[in-house]
């Protein structure tokens, strides 16, 4: 995952990563995002899913369970 292009997202954003959203191409490309895949990283640092773009739009490959605290 370090090789994977990183992009950052807010609280709102990691929320609907958790629930697989696809998101328009244009909400990466804010970020300086390349081709692709992207490691999405939520706004404490932790990693949330693995997205890939797909023509005008960027869609999840993986999405990690969040670790529940114990």
């Amino acid at each position: 995952m370090r090789d994977l292009e990183r992009v950052t997202i807010d609280a709102e954003q990691a929320r609907a990563v958790a629930h697989g959203v696809t998101f328009p191409a244009a909400v990466f490309a804010g970020a300086n995002a390349g081709p692709g895949p992207f490691a999405v990283v939520g706004p404490e640092g932790e990693l949330l899913a693995v997205y890939e773009r797909r023509r005008a739009a960027v869609k999840p490959a993986v999405v990690l369970a969040p670790v529940e605290a114990t």
